[in-house]
């Protein structure tokens, strides 16, 4: 089975997976395949902890260009992001979603502004006239940028700069040197810059349901239909590895920070912001997908709303959970209706900008 692999907090899950064998456990044999930043030579991730942190910009690729040779037969199924997903149906590609994959949480989120040190932002009105970044992304980001702007009283076309689709590489580089002012950012380059003084948290991502953040792991329609034993073995794996990681203590899910543990840590507390979590029944939430193709078209990114339930199949996870959970789903975080929650005043902040 060969996966095309973003490696991210959303998808490092299943890098765990691989690294302890656990394919192999369910006699499966998987192989998660990726490439490097700026390069276009695809290959296998290396099952050593060890090789894959001494690479720069390690597992790069895109949920587009995935998803691009999962319809070209080059790959069986896919981490992708839901922006990836909604387009990908949105272009009547031949792709089905079995199972969620990481996602942020109401409480905790994994995302959020960061306001360049220096720059004091007392009212919404100081952050007009900013230039304002975003990651390379399917959309997402520049989608939750831009909302976060509507929220704070600001047009994102006529208030403000923004430059999208920045490289991994060159993001931090740009906050650091003033190129941008303020951004998006995920967790691990936001704790970066903080750490650094180069930049403090403005507002964690709680003006939109940070839930709308998150993985699908897809298959082609054609694998899906030859191949349902294999998926449903894959499904297997992930949802075991889901459950061990929840019943580990704090200290073994949360350890010492630094380079060569990055993809180990299953959580954090930075300001308290978190690294993306796992359901420990996976199912695909069509109601926050639905949620997402309405932001695509309100910022004119999607033209029409595509039936994505056509494009989903849980029975996989159903299959697994009443192996595993035969008392009921039991699931680790809510999916409750979320509700807008009050950002801090900033004189209440941590201030880092000096």
């Amino acid at each position: 089975m060969r996966i095309g692999y973003f490696h991210g907090g959303r998808t490092l899950m299943l890098y765990r997976a691989q690294l302890n064998g656990e394919y192999d456990k369910e006699e499966i044999k998987v192989e998660l395949i990726t490439k490097n930043l700026n390069q276009s030579d695809y290959f296998i991730v290396p099952k050593s902890h060890d090789q894959v942190i001494r690479q720069r910009h390690f597992g790069k690729a895109t949920g587009d260009e995935l998803v691009n040779l999962l319809i070209e037969g080059k790959l069986d199924g896919a981490t992708i992001g839901e922006v990836a997903f909604i387009k990908a149906v949105l272009e009547k590609k031949s792709i089905i979603a079995v199972a969620q994959l990481g996602f942020d949480t109401l409480e905790h989120p994994g995302h959020g502004i960061v306001i360049r040190s220096g720059i004091k932002i007392n009212t919404p009105k100081d952050l007009k006239g900013l230039i304002f970044g975003s990651r390379r992304s399917s959309g997402g980001d520049l989608i939750f940028l831009r909302e976060f702007l509507l929220s704070e009283g600001l047009d994102p076309d006529k208030d403000v700069e923004i430059i999208e689709n920045i490289p991994e590489d060159k993001y931090l580089k740009y906050i650091a040197d003033g190129t941008i002012q303020a951004g998006f950012s995920h967790l691990l380059s936001l704790r970066k810059l903080v750490n650094r003084k180069k930049a403090y948290i403005y507002r964690p991502m709680n003006w939109i349901n940070p839930e709308l953040s998150q993985g699908v792991l897809v298959f082609s329609e054609k694998y899906l239909r030859e191949h349902p034993d294999n998926v449903e073995k894959m499904i297997r794996t992930y949802m075991k590895r889901i459950s061990y990681e929840i019943s580990l203590p704090t200290a073994q899910r949360r350890p010492e920070v630094k380079d060569t543990n990055k993809g180990l840590e299953m959580e954090t507390d930075f300001h308290g912001m978190n690294l993306p979590q796992y359901h420990k029944v996976p199912l695909v939430p069509i109601n926050l997908l639905n949620q997402m193709q309405a932001l695509l078209v309100k910022h004119h990114k999607m033209d029409k709303i595509v039936h994505l339930e056509n494009f989903i199949d849980d029975r996989f996870v159903k299959n697994v959970a009443n192996e595993l959970y035969p008392q009921g789903k039991t699931l680790p975080f809510s999916r409750e209706t979320f509700s807008k929650k009050v950002k801090a005043d900033p004189q209440d902040k941590e201030d880092l900008s000096e």
